[in-house]
């Protein structure tokens, strides 16, 4: 234990005069921990508890906070910290079907100052109540910082020694989180609810989370969103790619799990028509998948020999803990210092060698295996110099994607986009555009606005200039729109012809008029230097209608159709919305601005949100 630091004379409001003795005993038989489920996002199974501490008002603390700073005032936070751990694992290994879930418990980062013994007790607590190693994962608080002190890095790496795992908890609250990540690469990263809340009216929320998720799939660490209220923040949080969730929409923490583990059916609910990709992305990936052979964490260096020695053709294995996920890879090139150096192969097998399988365990880029190929490949291009992806489902190892077959995955991806893809407008095409209004007309978190845009006077145009003219008047409109719509909020498509479509989301509807009567009059200033000077000076063209009249054509511009559906309202059938969006069109070429919109006003699909609750500010022990 800790040696004693000096302890102020008067006791505060909140700290009433403590010996040691009478701290332990107090905190054995007064605190207690409840149990907040975490999910996995994609199956919205259970994966996890976070222990929380309950009960310091018995003890005449105002907060946690307060509790751990007396016992570190005491010199006890190592063993504050072990009591608390062993009251969350009874409690845990209690509950039917333990050995499945894993326990995330909060770290004071004093209880690793002054001690070396800290990483052994813990795995003798985890030994004595059966539970695996891999299974725990602790969490660096922000109000620490750990990567000052040699010590705290020694004792971390003692407990990565026996397979205990890390997170940074509420990321971006803190100060110190970025050396955190880039010190000790932990497992886990939990976002601070704060990014959470409110993320569907701020983008720069959802920008944050986003570019998180992205970092720390790269990095290889797994993303878990913290403080989700409402069905709208779970169902963004999926979209933005978080693997875990936490938070009063799935369980509000409890004391009492007599029940066993509980269920959570209305998340599988909240995601059915979210997972239904498109099938055809999915298949390059499932199609490459090997099912590599794999060797344990916790194998003797003579087993992983003779794995290499039976499986000639596999050059590199997946590592995996107790429960079955992937620690990263043992390759074979890493192991011929020893195998081809007179002593070397002799040395890993004696007993006494302190050069585990761990020691050569190397980092992986991992995946689930649900991930669009788009993601995967993402996750592979940042990665140096990477042997492949691994593949997990609900977090446990699926499959290994190899180099090669990721640059087959590439070429699939191209040719894909290729077929879709306009070959005048480099813009996605119509099964694109299907896609995207099916996805976002049932999304009901923020406002969408479907536009269609066509051009006015294209056929006389057309005729009297070539059809090469022509496509260089569809192509300009096509740079226009990439120029001016280049904020992720839009979606610009190439429906065929003079033909276009624009998609946006989360903007208010006269701000997208304004933008869309600027782009009708940058192309009209465009298009004008692609007539011959004299019918530019006249401001039309001479030509035949449809009915074989000649008359006058004013010069090329376009015509706008926008459809608004509200937030708050989630369409099943995008056949009403096409219907309108039509009948929008033909307004729009009798406008006199050429811009017609309308807000869509059924039939809609009502969605019941549960109510949130405010989230619990007390954090875990």
């Amino acid at each position: 234990m800790q040696t004693a630091p000096d302890i102020p004379s008067q006791p505060t409001a909140d700290q009433p005069r403590w010996t040691i003795d009478g701290f332990l005993a107090r905190a054995w038989h007064g605190l207690d921990m409840a149990l907040q489920p975490i999910v996995s996002m994609r199956s919205g199974s259970l994966y996890s508890y976070e222990a929380l501490m309950r009960g310091y008002d018995k003890m005449g603390f105002a907060s946690i906070e307060s509790v751990l700073d007396m016992a570190y005032r005491l010199g006890q936070a190592d063993a504050l910290h072990l009591i608390l751990l062993e009251k969350a694992l009874k409690k845990l290994t209690a509950t039917a079907g333990y050995e499945e879930v894993k326990l995330f418990f909060n770290l004071d980062g004093r209880a690793l100052e002054g001690t070396t013994s800290l990483a052994d007790c813990t795995a003798r607590l985890l030994h004595k109540y059966r539970f695996e190693p891999s299974a725990l994962c602790l969490e660096f608080s922000e109000t620490y910082d750990y990567t000052n002190d040699a010590n705290i890095r020694q004792t971390i790496a003692d407990h990565r020694e026996h397979g205990i795992r890390f997170a940074i908890d509420d990321f971006g609250r803190g100060m110190s989180e970025l050396k955190v990540l880039y010190e000790y690469h932990p497992e886990f990263i939990k976002i601070d609810r704060f990014f959470v809340t409110g993320m569907m009216a701020d983008n720069r929320k959802e920008l944050f989370v986003s570019t998180l998720v992205s970092l720390a799939h790269v990095l290889g660490s797994r993303i878990v969103a913290e403080g989700v209220e409402t069905e709208e923040e779970y169902r963004r949080c999926w979209r933005l790619g978080c693997d875990l969730v936490q938070g009063y929409f799935v369980c509000s923490p409890r004391l009492d799990f007599d029940d066993g583990h509980v269920s959570y059916p209305h998340l599988r609910l909240t995601l059915q028509k979210e997972m239904a990709g498109p099938a055809r992305s999915a298949n390059i990936v499932h199609d490459r998948i090997e099912q590599l052979s794999t060797v344990n964490q916790t194998d003797r260096m003579s087993e992983v020999f003779e794995a290499f020695r039976y499986s000639e053709k596999q050059s590199v294995f997946p590592v995996l803990d107790a429960a079955g996920e992937a620690k990263g890879l043992v390759r074979e090139i890493d192991l011929k210092e020893f195998t081809y150096s007179p002593y070397g192969r002799d040395l890993l097998l004696n007993s006494s060698c302190s050069r585990s399988l761990t020691h050569f365990i190397r980092p992986c880029p991992i995946a689930e295996i649900g991930s669009s190929a788009d993601a995967i490949l993402d996750v592979f291009a940042y990665w140096d110099g990477a042997d492949g992806v691994i593949l997990t489902d609900n977090m446990a190892y699926a499959g290994f994607l190899s180099a090669r077959s990721l640059l087959e995955i590439i070429n699939d991806r191209r040719l894909e986009t290729a077929r879709d893809q306009n070959p005048l407008s480099n813009l996605p095409g119509n099964a694109t555009i299907s896609k995207y209004c099916e996805k976002q007309a049932d999304s009901a978190d923020r406002s969408r606005h479907f536009c269609y845009l066509d051009f006015d006077n294209f056929k006389p145009f057309n005729d009297n200039y070539s059809f090469r003219e022509g496509d260089r008047a569809i192509s300009l409109f096509a740079d226009l729109l990439k120029k001016q719509f280049l904020d992720p909020r839009y979606m610009i498509g190439h429906v065929g012809g003079d033909d276009f479509f624009l998609g946006a989301e989360d903007i208010l509807p006269e701000e997208l008029a304004a933008e869309l009567q600027l782009l009708r009059q940058r192309f009209a200033t465009n298009a004008a230097s692609l007539y011959r000077s004299e019918d530019r000076d006249r401001g039309h063209i001479v030509g035949m209608d449809r009915y074989g009249n000649r008359r006058q054509f004013p010069l090329l511009q376009c015509s706008i159709a926008m459809l608004t559906v509200p937030a708050g309202r989630s369409v099943d059938n995008v056949d009403p919305l096409m219907t309108a969006i039509t009948r929008l069109k033909r307004d729009a070429k009798r406008a006199h601005d050429g811009l017609a919109t309308e807000v869509y006003d059924g039939p809609f699909r009502h969605r019941a949100q549960r109510p949130g609750k405010a989230a619990s500010d007390e954090r875990a022990a």
